[in-house]
C-alpha cells in the first residue's frame, strides 16, 4: 500500500493511519482507536493552552471519539468549550472570536463512513503548520519509546492532580454575521428571494449554512439536513456529481434557483444549477471569484493589484476567469494551510482549492469555508441579474479534467515514488516541472498532470487536465498506462 507518513508504525497492529498537513484519519475501529487517540491528543495538550474548543461531524464513531478528546483533555486540566456538531470553518472561526488557544475537529471530512479523524486548530483558528507539527510529532514520538500505551499514559499524566473544566458553546451566529457583514450588497440578494436547495449529507453543515441563506432572504428546501437520522450518510461523503442525482432533481422539481452541497464537515461546497444539475466542484472556486466583480471596479480605478490563490490541483478555469476580470491567479501546494499562507503573503482576495474549497482571508475561519462561498456564488447572480445558475453557469469555459484514485497493484508496489515520476517526465520531456508537491507538470497553457501522494487516504492521486477534447484523452491516456 502506497502511504506517505510522518510517523512509522504507530500502531500495534498496523492498521491504515495517515498523518498529515490535513492531520490524523484512520479507520474507526482500527487505526484510530483509544490506544492512539488517547497519546495523541495527550501530545496535542502539551503544546497548546488552556482553552480548548472541541466540535465533530455526524459520523457514528465521532461520539465516541468525542468521549476520549474530551476526558483526555480534561486529564490534562484544560478547560473544555463543546460547541457541539458544527461546520470546520465554524470551528475555526469560533477559536479567533472567542480568543481559544487552540481545538479539534472531530472529522475525516469527505472519508467514507467507516473512517474518521481529528483536525487540530492552533491559536487563532489556523491549522497547525508544520513548525507545530513537528513539536507535536516529537512529544509523540518520544513516549512512543515506552514499551506500552499504559506507560506512555502515566508518562503523559504524571504531576496532573487537577481536572479540567467543561462547557457547552450553544451559539455560533457571529460566522454567519461575519460573512454577510463582507457581501458588498447583501440587500440586493435579499431582494432575489432565491427559492435555494440544500444537501448537507446530515452533517456538521445542515444548521449554519440554511441559516446563513435565510438571512439572505432566500427561501430554503432542505435535503439530508438531519444529523439523527440513521447511522450512515445517505450519499456518498464526497460531494461529486456523480452522488448529487437526487440533489439535481429536487433543484429541478421545486424551480430552485440554485443548490449547494457539502460534505460531512462542510468544508467542501457543490452547486447544482435545474438544467445542468450538479457542477463539477472546479466550478466553484471560479464561480466565487466572479462574485467578487462588486468590489473590483474601486480597486482596479486605485490600480491595486488582485490576486487569488489556489492549489497546483485545482483547474485553469479560474485562471481564464481570472483574465477576464483582471486578477492574477498564484498557485501554492495542495492543503489549505498552504493555500492560506500564499494568500496572507500575497495580500490575496480570494483563495482555495478546486475540490469545492473556497477561502476568504476578510472571514476569520482561515480556510475552506462554504458559508462564504455560497454567499459569494449568491452575490455573483444577483450582480448579473440572474434568475437561476442556470444564467450563468452556461456562459462558464467548458473543463476537461481528470482525477482518480491509485493503489498500486501488487506487481508494482516495489516502484518507488521516485521511479512513477521518472516515468511522467520520460513520457512528457517539454513539460514544466514543479516538486512542491508530488510532480506537478505544466505541459502547455491549460495543460498539466499533477501526480502526489494522497494527505487524507492511503492512495496516490492523479490529477490532470487538457484545454481541448483532443489533448485530453491524450494526456489521460498516457498518465493511466504509466499507472497500470
Amino acid at each position: 500500500m502506497l502511504v506517505e507518513s510522518h510517523i512509522e508504525n504507530l500502531t500495534q497492529r498496523g492498521d491504515t493511519l495517515m498523518i498529515s498537513v490535513s492531520g490524523i484519519r484512520g479507520i474507526t475501529p482500527g487505526g484510530l482507536d483509544s490506544s492512539n487517540v488517547v497519546p495523541f491528543i495527550h501530545a496535542f495538550a502539551e503544546i497548546t493552552g488552556k482553552k480548548i474548543l472541541i466540535a465533530r461531524d455526524t459520523r457514528p464513531s465521532s461520539v465516541y471519539l468525542h468521549g476520549l478528546v474530551v476526558a483526555s483533555l480534561m486529564e490534562r486540566d484544560k478547560n473544555i468549550v463543546d460547541c457541539g456538531i458544527i461546520p470546520t470553518p465554524t470551528l475555526k472561526y469560533m477559536v479567533h472570536h472567542s480568543k481559544g488557544d487552540a481545538a479539534i475537529m472531530i472529522s475525516a471530512s469527505h472519508n467514507p463512513t467507516e473512517w474518521n479523524g481529528l483536525k487540530f486548530i492552533g491559536k487563532n483558528g489556523l491549522y497547525f503548520d508544520h513548525k507545530i507539527q513537528k513539536q507535536w510529532i516529537h512529544i509523540l514520538k518520544k513516549t512512543k519509546r515506552l514499551p506500552t500505551h499504559r506507560k506512555a499514559h502515566r508518562f503523559f499524566i504524571k504531576n496532573q492532580p487537577h481536572l479540567g473544566k467543561y462547557l457547552s458553546q450553544l451559539s455560533c451566529r457571529s460566522h454567519i454575521d461575519s460573512v454577510i457583514d463582507f457581501i458588498p450588497n447583501p440587500q440586493l440578494i435579499r431582494e432575489k428571494n432565491y427559492r435555494v436547495v440544500v444537501d448537507a449529507v446530515n452533517g456538521a453543515g445542515q444548521e449554519m449554512l440554511p441559516e446563513l441563506l435565510e438571512s439572505l432572504g432566500c427561501e430554503v428546501i432542505r435535503l439530508h439536513c438531519n444529523p439523527f437520522q440513521g447511522n450512515v450518510f445517505p450519499r456518498s461523503p464526497e460531494p461529486s456529481p456523480d452522488g448529487l442525482k437526487e440533489l439535481s432533481r429536487l433543484v429541478k422539481k421545486e424551480h430552485a434557483a440554485i443548490g449547494f452541497a457539502l460534505d460531512p464537515d462542510a468544508d467542501r461546497l457543490v452547486v447544482a444549477s435545474p438544467a445542468i444539475g450538479a457542477l463539477n466542484e472546479e466550478y466553484t472556486l471560479p464561480l466565487a471569484m466572479l462574485g467578487l466583480e462588486p468590489v473590483l471596479e474601486d480597486r482596479h480605478s486605485s490600480n491595486k493589484k488582485n490576486y487569488v490563490v489556489v492549489n497546483l490541483s485545482t483547474s485553469s478555469l479560474c485562471e481564464q476567469v481570472g483574465k477576464r476580470l483582471g486578477i492574477r491567479v498564484f498557485r501554492a501546494p495542495v492543503g489549505e494551510m498552504n493555500v492560506f499562507q500564499l494568500m496572507r503573503k500575497k495580500n490575496a482576495l480570494l483563495g482555495g482549492e478546486g475540490n469545492g474549497g473556497v477561502i476568504l482571508p476578510n472571514i476569520p475561519s482561515f480556510g475552506r469555508d462554504p458559508l462564504a462561498g455560497s454567499a459569494l456564488i449568491l452575490q455573483m447572480m444577483a450582480f448579473a441579474n440572474a434568475v437561476s445558475l442556470d444564467d450563468v453557469a452556461g456562459q462558464m469555459p467548458p473543463l476537461f479534467m481528470h482525477k482518480s484514485k491509485h493503489v498500486l497493484k501488487k506487481s508494482a508496489k516495489k516502484r518507488s515514488l521516485k521511479d512513477i515520476y521518472h516515468s511522467f517526465i520520460q513520457e512528457f520531456p517539454d513539460g514544466k516541472t514543479n516538486r512542491a508537491d508530488g510532480l506537478h507538470i505544466s505541459i502547455s497553457e491549460g495543460n498539466w498532470i499533477h501526480i502526489r501522494p494522497s494527505n487524507t487516504e492511503p492512495i496516490l492521486r492523479l490529477i490532470l487536465e487538457g484545454r481541448d477534447q483532443n489533448t485530453f484523452k491524450k494526456i489521460k491516456s498516457k498518465s493511466l498506462a504509466i499507472l497500470s
